[in-house]
């Protein structure tokens, strides 16, 4: 990445910290300013202090507030602009899943979860180039 271009901010929403401690290193490695939440409330909570992530990455099933109310009260709140971020949601459930279902609407895309550092980072390289 360009040092002198902005970094673009990636916002990762998982309750696995084993996780989110890998992929944000994977992620500031590629050059790209990470920020991580445990559940849906301290996703809320990074977006209304501001920042404008390029792409949020944001688990479905969390203890507390899950993907699904982070996505509609985020949404609601005018806090997503959708012309500037890409919203992606992963899960370990199936696609047809009526959880899933329900959100394929708000969101850009809904993968499963990419448990290998090399598939997360395609993931990832994959929607940032699309936006």
């Amino acid at each position: 990445m360009d040092s002198a271009a902005p970094r673009p901010v990636v916002l990762l929403i998982d309750d696995q910290k084993d996780l989110r401690t890998l992929f944000r290193s994977l992620l500031e490695e590629e050059g790209f300013e990470v920020e991580v939440a445990a559940n849906g409330e301290a996703g809320l909570a990074i977006l209304r202090k501001g920042v404008v992530p390029k792409l949020i990455l944001v688990d479905v099933l969390m203890p507390g507030m899950g993907g699904e109310e982070f996505i509609r009260v985020s949404l609601k709140e005018k806090l997503i602009k959708k012309d500037q971020t890409q919203l992606i949601c992963f899960s370990s459930l199936d696609r047809e899943s009526p959880q899933i279902q329900s959100i394929l609407k708000w969101v850009d895309a809904c993968e499963q979860k990419p448990w290998g550092a090399e598939a997360f980072l395609k993931l990832v390289h994959k929607y940032l180039r699309q936006h």
